[in-house]
């Protein structure tokens, strides 16, 4: 289907932009909350299996305690983080024109952009929104909410998937 051309407009919110941090950066925050409760494994072992010199003056359940509350403030300190970032990212934002061809993609409004397919690393789609990574650590994300209809998301899906083959993730 050769002459495809689809054209969007919108502004990406907060909550786009928390989203899509969120679903980033989910593998990191996993990772360390698994080392602390393998910590704390490693602490309620030693805890249940050696017995204090002075009873009396035993610091083995508050630093248990410590170390149990330890991933709870890691989590809730990095999702206050991720929601302070995509507000300050929303604020950056304007609204922007996105229009999706075959050869690349095009933004802007104010100022302009046109991006070839080629030069993405990759791009995927979530269940709301399709993100695209200009650079490994760099991204953007096309809210499906812009799109006027399910058809013009199914023929933007089909035409990533032509371009960019394997770096397209996608729900199909």
């Amino acid at each position: 289907m050769e002459g495809r051309n689809i054209s969007i407009w919108g502004k990406p919110a907060a909550e786009d932009f928390r989203l899509v941090l969120l679903w980033f950066r989910w593998k990191r925050l996993a990772i360390v909350i698994s080392g602390f409760v393998i910590i704390l494994g490693f602490v309620t072992f030693y805890i249940a299996n050696v017995r204090p010199r002075d009873p009396s003056n035993d610091t083995r359940f508050i630093t248990y305690i410590l170390l149990a509350v330890l991933p709870i403030g890691i989590a809730g300190q990095s999702y206050f983080m991720i929601r302070r970032g995509a507000k300050k990212l929303a604020n950056l934002a304007q609204g922007s024109q996105y229009r999706f061809d075959e050869d690349g993609v095009e933004t802007g409004l104010t100022a302009s952009g046109r991006m070839n397919w080629e030069r993405y690393v990759k791009i995927v789609e979530t269940s709301n929104d399709f993100v695209f990574f200009p650079q490994e650590n760099i991204f953007y994300p096309v809210p499906k909410r812009f799109f006027e209809s399910e058809g013009q998301i199914v023929e933007l899906r089909s035409l990533i998937a032509e371009r960019l083959g394997s770096k397209a993730k996608l729900k199909n």
